[in-house]
């Protein structure tokens, strides 16, 4: 009985010596995908991708006041759980273009529609089909609603699988963000004046025909209840608070306010830049670019409609934390 007990010891401590073993080879990995002191920036970036538009983009603003508390609690979770807790979209989550060796994370009110519409494309068109082939009606109401019919989560990857993901450097990793004056309007006009769907029911106390000023009084309430974390509905919430930010560092960070240049660029680097030429819209008779757009409510041109200096003020505090890490500026944009 005696060396049952010293056997089962033994294959114990084998055990556990292996599963340290692994554990402590994904921490590594984990600690340099989520490191705050070395970003490369966007010049970096297109060197090593040997793609000169990329140093048009930026990088994420490693401002640890903001990140810092957010990765150690993300760092202490995988250290006992071995789980990566990303926060991000739960309805548009970032997804995984294979063929292309793409990572993308696209985010509500922010040219959401039309990026999953390409990479839908894309990831259905077989690669020597990209040039020549028309997309059907069927394929192009898809690409229009593409939302419930995508696949490749990157959440959906193994942690160890997403870490070798993260680590590999002929990976491209882009986000899309939106300068949040006017994603919070386009939200506010899209969404909870003339709503076609039930957003506005999941904002708290909101009735049809409310004011913007009213929305900003819900969220700065909603903001404070949340110890300074504006959790809501996904096109109201914070951008930092979407796309894994609290866990990895992207390479690039895409602005949709250059977004034809930011995705010719993109779509140049990982070779599907024929799909953006034709086969959009009704008939396929627009590029991606010119079609109509999904969700038009011209909120760039409205912004001195809605935003008094006193509003402004509100709104810039309510997403300091995007403004700061997207290095977006506190003034109107004109």
């Amino acid at each position: 009985m005696g060396y049952v007990c010293k056997f089962v010891i033994i294959l114990v401590l084998l055990y556990v010596d292996v599963i340290y073993g692994i554990d402590n080879s994904l921490l590594e990995k984990f600690d340099r995908i989520s490191r705050l002191d070395s970003i490369p920036s966007a010049f970096e970036i297109a060197q090593r991708f040997q793609e000169p538009c990329f140093s048009q983009m930026t990088n994420l603003n490693p401002q640890k006041s903001i990140l810092k508390p957010l990765r150690d609690h993300a760092r202490s979770h995988f250290d006992l759980t071995g789980q990566i807790l990303m926060q991000e979209s739960k309805t548009v989550p970032s997804v995984l273009v294979p063929d292309y060796r793409l990572h993308i994370c696209t985010i509500p009110k922010v040219a959401c529609t039309e990026l999953r519409g390409l990479v839908y494309r894309v990831s259905h068109t077989p690669r020597n089909q990209l040039s020549t082939y028309m997309p059907n009606d069927l394929e192009r109401f898809r690409y229009a609603n593409p939302h419930f019919i995508m696949n490749n989560y990157f959440r959906d990857c193994s942690p160890e699988k997403r870490l070798d993901i993260m680590d590999d450097s002929l990976w491209l990793h882009i986000a899309y963000v939106r300068n949040p004056y006017t994603r919070l309007l386009s939200g506010y006009l899209q969404k909870l004046v003339d709503p076609k769907d039930k957003v506005w029911t999941v904002v708290p106390n909101w009735k049809i025909g409310m004011s913007f000023d009213a929305l900003v009084s819900i969220l700065e309430e909603v903001k404070e209840k949340n110890r300074g974390k504006l959790r809501i509905d996904e096109h109201f919430m914070p951008q930092y608070l979407q796309c894994g930010f609290n866990v990895f560092n992207y390479d690039l960070i895409a602005k949709i306010e250059v977004f034809e240049e930011s995705v010719r660029c993109m779509a140049k680097n990982r070779g599907f830049d024929a799909a953006l030429n034709f086969g959009w819209g009704p008939n396929g008779s627009y590029d991606m670019f010119h079609m109509p757009r999904p969700h038009p409510t011209g909120s760039s041109k409205k912004l001195s409609d809605y935003y008094t200096p006193e509003l402004q003020k509100r709104v810039y505090k309510l997403f300091e934390e995007d403004f700061v890490l997207f290095q977006y500026p506190y003034e109107l944009p004109e």
